[in-house]
């Protein structure tokens, strides 16, 4: 025991104190005042409503909470979009077809809960990087951020977070993508840096394996993420210790830097696949030009800069910066925004939170600015610049602080004063006033795009009006009046034409819905316009073609049935794209047909059981399988379809089902009405006379209704096949009560 004392070795002097509990717990605290800052900014934002087009990119998910197998085709797309099409946001899409399990279209509050939570985690992690950066600056020699170690990385968190800029993205559900790539982002620089500075092996190679996994996992994001690999590294080199020569840490650490600035150079030839963003905000206007797209863009940004200097009077669409696209004052100002952060990038060297705050602004831009898309006047791609310009303005506000008088002791424990803390609260309080007024205007189109269109821009009165028509119900006359101003001051509007094609598809005029749905993808095309929006068309088509029966032709069938594919890929909740897919597959009229439009029809009435016409198609394509299982839904549905229209072909349908499933009383009673409503039978009635004397066992009659119905049409026994695969039920059995022979008044035999 002696022995074992002796060999203790002694505690050094020099040692270095381990923290208290209260200093360890300190950026967790901090951490969770953001997400009170988070939570009074955007709060108001989970009652708000789909705004914009956001039920253009929430319906496409609407069929995976039907039925599980639907899930499979999601993920398919989904991987494949991936590796061939790592741009278009394949992870954002994922992340919304999970709220689709919980919301559908009729509670975007969880949607919005999403997006709030996203942002959440984002600026927390924003948090956690900057201040590990900041201790990583203080032990590189940077003795000016040693009072700082906390503060300046809160007040910039919280300034992000409650500044109205901020809307834009988090209260507009399709504005997604930004905030999960922000989260990912921060959470793959803040795993480099720790896996950099780390102090074993193990902790620098599990911290770095899962940076490099993000910045994967990124790309699937947002287009923002192509600049990851750069930022990590312009975070290694601003951590370099002061006494260390520059030659000395590229030597020493060439291995981790060589391979970062591998992948950051090897990560732009992603563009040479097929790197289109995806929509958002679509207005239907035509692309521009690349250099009238460019100088639009600066005019965007000189307006998103001043708009973050003064935070009030935002708009979605400031329309007066796209009535011209050549180069005036505001684009001049845009430019010259750009080369001052490019200066400051060098004026800033020695400023490590300025510099990276110039740096990020400038970062954000390049997705806005190098990868055009059809997006105009929206803030949502600035949400990574708007970061960057909180932390410029937070580290050079702070730093000029210097008359307030602090406790240097207070600030040397804590890394924090609480006289700072208290000034720094006005301004984040005040900002998270406007946060709310800005997420109220979310609140629902109307709110959000009426200030825009009484500037009389046609544009966002078709985005308005088609919005109302896909709402339904008294909206419907009030999108049709929309569009019909807007149209008058433009015709080159395919937003207009659908929504009017949707207002006459519900007024069931079905030649005008034609007509303008086959006019809004004829524009959708000329301009080059999203598939979305050409999907849309497209499925309003197939719906109107078959309610006007235009199924006759080989090419009206391939039209329908190809139309119809795209309106169930971009609408897979409206039930009449599979009333149009499967009435285009019966009409082919191969063998295996009338089973496949069955399918087809069971699963469009999933999504409304109440559509009367599904009735005859159902009847009609259930009888024509000639499947015991499919007659008693023949009989229900031909039975629906005889009371809602009585007309010749229902009767004769109605008495067909009843026929197949067995009803032969039931069959004898409809064809006695029939009998006394005409003055020559069809060649269709006298067979399904003969099925019924057959099944009632009398064959020599039966066999004259047939030779009869022979003599009228010589093929009518390939047109109407009957399978006679149901026994007959008794008589007295609910639903078949009638005469067992034909029964016709005297003055019509």
């Amino acid at each position: 025991m002696v022995f074992k004392k002796a060999k203790k070795q002694p505690i050094t002097p020099t040692a270095k104190p381990q923290p208290g509990w209260k200093v360890r717990i300190r950026p967790a605290l901090f951490a969770s005042l953001l997400l009170l800052v988070v939570s009074i900014s955007h709060c108001t934002a989970i009652w708000n409503d789909f705004v914009l087009d956001d039920r253009f990119n929430v319906r496409p998910f609407g069929a995976v909470s039907v039925k599980r197998e639907r899930w499979e085709p999601i993920w398919y797309e989904l991987y494949t979009d991936a590796f061939m099409k790592p741009l278009s946001e394949p992870l954002t899409r994922l992340t919304m077809a999970f709220d689709y399990q919980s919301g559908h279209m009729e509670a975007p509050g969880v949607y919005h809960a999403t997006n709030l939570l996203f942002t959440a985690l984002g600026i927390i992690v924003a948090f956690f990087l900057l201040h590990n950066l900041a201790l990583v600056l203080v032990e590189g020699g940077f003795v000016s951020y040693r009072g700082f170690l906390n503060f300046v990385p809160l007040f910039a968190c919280a300034l992000f977070a409650a500044h109205p800029l901020s809307c834009e993205a988090v209260s507009y559900i399709s504005g997604r993508a930004p905030i999960l790539c922000f989260l990912l982002y921060m959470s793959a620089c803040l795993a480099y840096l720790k896996g950099f500075h780390a102090k074993s092996v193990s902790a620098s190679v599990g911290y770095s394996l899962s940076a490099y996994l993000l910045i994967v996992v990124s790309l699937f994001s947002s287009a923002t993420a192509l600049s990851l690999p750069l930022t990590m590294l312009v975070l290694t080199l601003m951590g370099k210790p002061r006494q260390i020569s520059w030659k000395t840490f590229v030597y020493e650490r060439s291995y981790e830097l060589g391979s970062l600035l591998l992948v950051a150079l090897s990560l732009p030839f992603i563009l040479k696949l097929d790197h289109r963003l995806p929509d958002v905000f679509t207005l239907g206007l035509p692309k521009m030009a690349w250099l009238s797209y460019f100088t639009t863009e600066l005019k965007v940004l000189a307006y998103l800069v001043k708009s973050f200097i003064l935070p009030f009077g935002l708009t979605v669409y400031p329309a007066q910066l796209f009535e011209s696209t050549g180069f005036d004052l505001a684009a001049a100002g845009g430019a010259a925004i750009i080369v001052l952060a490019l200066v400051s990038l060098y004026l800033l060297r020695n400023k490590p939170f300025s510099f990276l705050g110039s740096y990020l602004f400038l970062i954000g831009l390049l997705p806005q600015l190098l990868l055009p898309a059809t997006t105009c006047g929206e803030g949502t791609r600035f949400f990574f610049s708007l970061f960057g310009l909180s932390l410029l303005l937070s580290d050079t506000v702070i730093s000029r602080l210097g008359h307030v008088k602090m406790d240097d002791i207070e600030v040397a424990a804590t890394g924090y004063s609480k006289k700072y803390l208290a000034l720094a609260s006005l301004p984040i309080l005040v900002l998270s006033g406007f946060c709310i007024w800005r997420d109220r205007a979310y609140a629902n189109n109307d709110a959000l795009l009426s200030p825009v269109k009484k500037q009389g821009d046609p544009y966002t009165t078709a985005l308005l009006a088609f919005h109302h028509t896909l709402d339904g119900g008294v909206k419907l006359s009030v999108g049709r009046d929309e569009a019909q101003l807007a149209l008058a001051k433009t015709q080159e509007l395919p937003l207009g034409y659908l929504a009017m094609g949707n207002f006459q598809q519900s007024a069931r005029d079905y030649q005008a819905a034609l007509f303008d749905y086959e006019k809004a993808l004829e524009l959708a095309e000329k301009y080059k316009l999203s598939e979305r929006l050409k999907g849309f068309a497209r499925g309003g088509i197939a719906r109107s073609m078959t309610m006007l029966d235009k199924l006759k032709t080989a090419e009206d069938i391939a039209k329908v049935k190809a139309c119809a594919l795209e309106g169930i890929k971009w609408e897979p909740t409206t039930a009449r794209n599979y009333l149009a897919y499967g009435r285009a597959i019966f009409s082919e009229g191969k063998p295996e047909s009338p089973e496949l439009a069955c399918k087809q029809f069971d699963f469009g009435r999933r999504f409304d059981l109440n559509d009367p016409e599904f009735a005859f198609p159902v009847a009609l394509a259930a009888l024509s399988t000639g499947y015991k299982e499919r007659m008693e839904q023949a009989y229900g549905a031909a039975k629906l379809a005889y009371r809602l229209h009585n007309t010749e072909s229902t009767r004769l349908l109605f008495a067909r089902a009843a026929l197949e499933s067995g009803r032969i009383n039931k069959g004898f009673e409809i064809m006695s009405m029939y009998w006394d409503n005409v003055e020559h039978p069809s060649a269709e009635a006298l067979l399904i006379l003969s099925g019924l004397e057959k099944q009632n066992g009398r064959p020599e009659i039966a066999e004259e209704r047939r030779k009869e119905a022979l003599l009228k049409d010589k093929d009518i026994e390939s047109k109407l096949r009957l399978f006679l695969v149901v026994p007959p039920k008794p008589s007295k059995e609910l639903d078949n009560e009638g005469p067992n022979e034909l029964v016709v008044k005297e003055k019509t035999k």
